[in-house]
Order: structure tokens, then C-alpha cells, then sequence
């Protein structure tokens, strides 16, 4: 029986070491980041545990006994950890990658073969990352454009509303008529959309777009190795599980949910769905479906700024806490 645990595990560790389809070298940079720290760790925990054992054989102390053989079991699960964190990553990487191209497939479908960027650069290289920086890149400069579209008509129908004609009679006087007033209202209209609707997008999008690249690429680097050495050190375990689980969370789920994100900002508004809501989105001040400020460009982004992020907060959320407790099993 021990024989064949033994060969499950190198098998495992042989598999973890040599395939990682999306992060090579899981191990090298756990230890690349904190190796003598987690070894630091190891070697006290050693000590702690052999201690313990003898201290509870020559006093007799059960409780010593039963604590050390604990602490034994929980370091060779952190040791398996570290050993299996390659196999665990590709396995999520591989499970994400299916999910991510059945979306790329539905979007091929129904865009009529007319793939986005940054989805088409999903499939060469499959790393969900940087498409996800990608493609908030693109919802960050499709806000950009259309701020400066925004300002630049406020501008002009403001300088425009000021013209007026005069009319005047020597010795009689004369009057002053504003050929373009009405244009101050449509100034108004576009000062109220940008800063309603899109600079507060335009912030949620920035900010997005800098908190999910640095997490990702932190999640491997710092919080997975912290994780690690946290969970060898008996007060601090179940910290160090949170980390584990936020760690491959960070970079599996995040970027699995954003290109789902993705998918939608281009298979939900296209351009052609925008003609059947052109009788609600033709207005005299933003435009048809053609122009650059329209309802249906506004409509577009404010998904991504607000109610998709909630949505994936929550679903990072719900696996934090399945994963967690997950983890608590073990101990």
C-alpha cells in the first residue's frame, strides 16, 4: 500500500514538474521569490515537530505525541503543494482554455467570422492575461475616444450657440436675434452625458485595467509563494490557504471571467444589432448608430464599467470561499 502511495505521488510530482501548459516552472518561481524563506520555514517546523515527539515519548505527554504527528501530516501536504502547483495550475489552465474558446467559437459564429483583436491573439499564444489586458486596453480607448468626441462638441456647439445676427437702422436703433441658441441646449447635452456616463466609466475602466494586471501578475510571484510559507507555520495556516486560493484565483478565475467579459462587449453590441434600437438611439445631438458618441456607444462601455465587474467580483468571491473551504478540510 505504502509502495503504491509513493508511486502515485512521484507520478504526480513528475507531471506537475514537466507539463504546465499556461506557466512553466511553477516551482522555480515559488522558490525564485521565497525559497529560503519557505525553507527557513521547513527546517523549524522539523525541529518543532521532532522536539515535540520525543519531549512527548521520555514525558509521556499523549497530546505531544498526537501535536507532532499532526504537524508532520500538515508539512507534507505543504511539501505536496508545492511539489503538485504546476499540475494544479495547468489543469485550471486547461479547463479555463476550454472555456475560453467555446466563447471565441460563439463569438466567431455570430459576428459572421469578424473576430476581435484580442481574442484572435487568445488563440496563438493562450494566455488568458494578456488578452485580458488587451482587451481593457481597447474598452479603456473606446472611452477615451469618446470623451474627446463628447468635450470637442460641447466646445463647438458652445462657440456656435453665441452667434446672432444684428440688424440696425441709423437713428433708429436696431436688434440683435441668436441665430444658434438652441445649440446651447445641445452643449448641455453632451457636458450631462460625459459627466454622467462616461468619465465615471472611464475611471472604473482604468482602474480595472491596473488592479487586474497587477494581480495577475503578482499572483504567482508573490501571493502563491507567501501562501505557501504561511501554511507551514501552524497559527498562521489557514492564512496561508486564503493566499493558495487567491493565488490561482488571481490567475485562472480573473482572467477567465474577463474573457467572457470580452466576448460579450463584442457579441452583445455590435454594430449591426444597433439598427434595430435606431429608433430610440437616433438623436439630433448624439448622432445615428454610426457616430462615435451615440446612445448605443454610451451603452456599451457602461456594462463593462459597472455591472460586469460587480458580476465577476462576486463569482471571485464565491470561489474564494468554495476553495477555502476546501482547503480547511485538509487543514
Amino acid at each position: 500500500m505504502m509502495n503504491r502511495r509513493l508511486l502515485v505521488f512521484a507520478l504526480f510530482a513528475f507531471f506537475s514538474v514537466s507539463y504546465s501548459a499556461c506557466l512553466e516552472n511553477v516551482q522555480s518561481i515559488i522558490f525564485s521569490n521565497a525559497g529560503q524563506y519557505i525553507a527557513m520555514a521547513f527546517a523549524l517546523m522539523v525541529l518543532v515537530i521532532a522536539f515535540t515527539y520525543m519531549f512527548g515519548k521520555l514525558l509521556g505527554k499523549t497530546e505531544y505525541t498526537v501535536f507532532s504527528k499532526d504537524e508532520l501530516f500538515h508539512l507534507g501536504v505543504s511539501a505536496l503543494l508545492i511539489v503538485l502547483a504546476g499540475l494544479v495550475i495547468s489543469l485550471a489552465c486547461t479547463v479555463s482554455s476550454y472555456f475560453i474558446t467555446s466563447a471565441l467559437t460563439i463569438n466567431y459564429a455570430a459576428t459572421g467570422g469578424a473576430s476581435d483583436t484580442c481574442l484572435s491573439a487568445y488563440i496563438i499564444d493562450e494566455n488568458a492575461t494578456s488578452m485580458t489586458d488587451c482587451f481593457l486596453i481597447k474598452v479603456e480607448q473606446d472611452a477615451k475616444n469618446l470623451l474627446k468626441t463628447s468635450i470637442k462638441s460641447e466646445i463647438d456647439q458652445q462657440m456656435w450657440s453665441s452667434w446672432a445676427m444684428t440688424i440696425y437702422f441709423p437713428f433708429m436703433g436696431g436688434v440683435t436675434t441668436p441665430k444658434a441658441a438652441y445649440k446651447k441646449a445641445a452643449a448641455m447635452e453632451h457636458g450631462m452625458i460625459y459627466n454622467t456616463f462616461v468619465v465615471p466609466s472611464l475611471i472604473s475602466i482604468s482602474m480595472q485595467r491596473l488592479l487586474v494586471h497587477f494581480l495577475s501578475e503578482s499572483a504567482i510571484t508573490f501571493f502563491l509563494p507567501a501562501g505557501i510559507f504561511f501554511r507551514i507555520i501552524p497559527p498562521f495556516r489557514q492564512i496561508g490557504n486564503l493566499l493558495i486560493v487567491l493565488a490561482i484565483g488571481l490567475y485562472i478565475i480573473l482572467p477567465l471571467a474577463y474573457a467572457f467579459n470580452a466576448a460579450t462587449y463584442n457579441l452583445v453590441f455590435q454594430k449591426a444589432q444597433c439598427i434595430g434600437y435606431s429608433g430610440i438611439i437616433s438623436d439630433f445631438v448624439q448622432g445615428e448608430c454610426d457616430s462615435i458618441s451615440s446612445f448605443w456607444s454610451i451603452a456599451r462601455i457602461i456594462p463593462q464599467a459597472f455591472f460586469l465587474p460587480n458580476l465577476t467580483l462576486a463569482l471571485f468571491i464565491t470561489y474564494l470561499s468554495a476553495a477555502n473551504k476546501a482547503l480547511r478540510v485538509i487543514g
